[in-house]
């Protein structure tokens, strides 16, 4: 009100009072009406009596519990009702379209049973035959990617998906899910809604693979850090397959059991993690914790399972597509010292990027606790190790074994202490952040593939680590599932094989350039160092 205006006090009291009296007069007349709706519901008779009742003294939230119980139930059932009309008047506008007329004969008109992610839908719609084709053509079940014999629609295939890269079990993903698209309720009957493992493998074996967009990194920088490390997983097959060769060639099942001892049936995956640096945890004020702790930034995981042999030509690929590698001047290539992760210190090098290896503390640490019981040589030995003195711990692990013979394994970690001292000095020196990949691997692939018993068949294992991987890299695992569908339908050359990744499909926001050249250095030009 403008100042200059004067008003009486009891006008505004008035005035006041009338909107209260309006405003409530209204929420009562929408409390009745749903009130009333609520108690044509027979899952809300009664309850509503209980609740309010005026002065009820007795505590029950059971009798909440199946309030909140009946308000689910009519939720859905308006959902589902929702559903069912908009689908039936998709069909029906088509029927009496003139593009229908032209192309399709009607046959029948049929009930369809869809679950959702709101329960059971009952649609009915027509069925037609192609008068070009002659094939049957339903233009509601085509529309929406309903499949034929297809329970499940499209979103709960993609929740399927988008938790199994997250979990380690389908029978868990049927409780899981089977739980989220039922109505909320006590009764003991919703332990059965679980969808069978067969249905969920069914829905996450519908592609061969699926390869999500890559997004394009914000900057580049100049030095980058690529953790690498392998998990070997079982596969169920390669047993049975080598028992079977090994027969063929008129070996007797004791010689195979034998032999079968020193053999290893699982899949060597390789992994690397990809970072640009690390950054401390602070604590909700701000400031550091007591123990400090980091993370590491702009971190991307990559992962090749159908193609092992070429992991580091990959990798590289997939650097040209996440950044400007014309900008990037350093590469450093952390490790336990594998040989085919030292590899990749000649297979990413360029003319304008040195590649140099730097064992993992983690792995050098136990080696010289191989080498020596004692705590303070132990110190010592690393501390010589760490600087690169190769005289001083060459002396030293002689002292220690002066009268004693040297056994095999303390052998091989002499070796492979001196083998990898440069990589050593390299990550005391210059790299200094560490290496998690231990860590990495085994939160990324050891929890959900080896954690418990487990066998896969290698085409199944494929899609599992490839998803796993990209739902580790924040891929919004719903989105690609149902963008996978929609290509399916578009590609007609290799429908189980997507990927969203080409430029046809228009991710301008990710700004790939996969196409960008790379070329291998002249290596007498690179100065390039490796222990």
């Amino acid at each position: 009100m403008p100042n200059n205006v004067k008003c009486d006090s009891s006008i505004i009291e008035s005035v006041n009072s009338e909107r209260d009296y309006r405003m409530n007069i209204l929420s009562q007349d929408y409390m009745d009406s749903l009130m009333e709706y609520l108690g044509e519901h027979s899952s809300a008779k009664g309850i509503l009596g209980s609740l309010l009742a005026p002065f009820t003294t007795s505590r029950s939230v059971m009798t909440y519990a199946g309030l909140v119980s009946g308000v689910d139930e009519i939720g859905r059932s308006l959902s589902q009702h929702i559903m069912k009309n908009v689908l039936e008047k998709m069909d029906d506008n088509f029927f009496h379209s003139e593009n229908r007329k032209r192309s399709y004969i009607y046959k029948q008109f049929r009930d369809r049973r869809m679950i959702t992610i709101f329960g059971e839908v009952i649609f009915k719609r027509h069925e037609y035959k192609d008068k070009q084709t002659g094939k049957p053509y339903i233009y509601v079940d085509e529309e929406i990617g309903l499949e034929r014999r297809q329970r499940y629609d499209a979103c709960v295939c993609a929740k399927a998906y988008e938790l199994y890269s997250n979990q380690n079990s389908m029978i868990k993903v049927g409780q899981i899910l089977g739980e989220a698209i039922g109505q909320f309720t006590l009764n003991g009957e919703r332990k059965l809604r679980a969808i069978p493992r067969q249905t969920i493998f069914n829905m996450n074996n519908r592609f061969e693979v699926i390869k999500a967009p890559i997004g394009r990194a914000e900057e580049t920088p100049e030095t980058l850090y690529i953790m690498a490390d392998e998990k070997y997983i079982h596969l169920q097959q390669m047993m049975a397959d080598w028992r079977k060769e090994m027969e063929n060639k008129g070996l007797m099942a004791k010689e195979i059991n034998e032999l079968a001892k020193s053999k290893r049936f699982d899949y060597m995956t390789k992994m690397a993690v990809v970072f640009s640096g690390r950054e401390e945890i602070l604590n909700k004020h701000g400031k550091p914790r007591k123990k400090r702790c980091w993370k590491f930034t702009n971190k991307h995981i990559m992962v090749y399972p159908d193609d092992t042999a070429n992991f580091w030509p990959n990798v590289l690929d997939e650097l040209n597509e996440l950044y400007d590698m014309n900008k990037v001047k350093r590469i450093y290539i952390l490790g336990d010292g594998a040989e085919w992760i030292r590899s990749g210190v000649n297979e990413l090098k360029t003319q304008t990027c040195t590649v140099e290896f730097a064992i993992d503390r983690f792995h050098m640490v136990k080696k010289i606790h191989t080498i020596t019981k004692d705590s303070n040589l132990r110190r010592v030995l690393y501390d010589y190790v760490r600087h690169g003195d190769r005289s001083n711990t060459a002396k030293l692990i002689s002292g220690i074994y002066k009268d004693t013979p040297i056994p095999q394994r303390v052998q091989d970690c002499i070796d492979y202490v001196n083998k990898h001292m440069g990589a050593a000095v390299i990550m005391e020196t210059e790299v200094k952040i560490g290496c998690a990949m231990e860590q990495a691997i085994q939160h990324i692939l050891a929890s959900n593939f080896t954690s418990v018993p487990k066998a896969y068949v290698n085409e199944h294992l494929y899609k599992y680590v490839y998803a796993r991987a990209q739902q580790q890299n924040g891929t919004d695992m719903l989105w690609t599932y149902i963008a996978a569908i929609d290509r399916q339908h578009a590609d007609s050359e290799n429908p189980r094989q997507i990927d969203l990744r080409k430029e046809d499909l228009n991710f301008d926001i990710f700004d790939t350039k996969a196409s960008d050249p790379y070329y291998h250095a002249d290596f007498s030009t690179v100065d390039h160092r490796i222990a």
